[in-house]
């Protein structure tokens, strides 16, 4: 099994714990014989190194059923997210070929069609983005959505929303708009308390990543 499909395992299995109701699932006896990689035990349990982000989403997926539709559903919606943005950027024909270049992607047609984390941390991305630059004159609200989808990028993959929130604060400042692009602060801040919870609940500590937990408990899986 190669790593992409191990990835998506562990990824898929903590989104089985979370449909279950817990954060993680019970400790299994002898734990070496069930252990997968890219999975450990912390003080809360058996969970997956990843970022909680896409398994909730993947949970979602479970709950209806169709946990294998969830990126193909994304990867459609950020298709139509592209020409948006494109198109309100810049004008149309931009906006049109921008969404063609990206659904003929060969990346985002792969990882489209698995369970990685890709495609949720971009499709937060793209819906932040659309949050911004959408309306002809973003308010205050619209910053805090912004907020919100950054935020829910960086629980899923965290350098991919760092990348990714840097056009914003900027941008509004630009536009001479700093007390609403405060709002963009507050959204983000809004999810980091339930997600520090979780991740001192299930991983040693608030800013502990999962993979840091996963091998302090277990080095010769590191």
């Amino acid at each position: 099994m190669d790593q992409a499909a191990i990835d998506e395992v562990a990824q898929l299995f903590h989104a089985k714990v979370f449909l279950s109701g817990r954060l993680a699932a019970p400790v299994p006896h002898p734990a070496d014989a069930f252990l997968v990689l890219n999975t450990g035990i912390t003080p809360a349990g058996w969970v997956s190194q990843f970022p909680p982000g896409q398994t909730v989403l993947l949970a979602l997926g479970l709950a209806a059923h169709a946990a294998w539709l969830v990126n193909p559903l994304l990867g459609g919606l950020d298709t139509v997210l592209v020409f948006l943005v494109g198109r309100r950027l810049y004008d149309q024909p931009t906006g049109l070929v921008a969404a063609l270049l990206w659904a003929g992607s060969a990346w985002v047609m792969t990882l489209s069609g698995t369970y990685e984390s890709h495609v949720g941390a971009v499709t937060f991305v793209l819906l932040a983005w659309a949050a911004l630059w959408m309306p002809a004159a973003p308010r205050t609200g619209h910053f805090l959505l912004a907020g919100l989808a950054m935020a829910a990028a960086a629980a899923t993959r965290p350098l991919d929303a760092v990348a990714g929130a840097r056009p914003g604060p900027g941008w509004g400042i630009g536009r001479r708009r700093p007390p609403q692009a405060g709002g963009w602060g507050v959204g983000g801040g809004a999810t980091r308390g339930p997600r520090g919870d979780l991740k001192l609940r299930g991983y040693r500590g608030p800013l502990t990543p999962g993979h840091t937990s996963r091998c302090e408990a277990h080095p010769s899986r590191g």
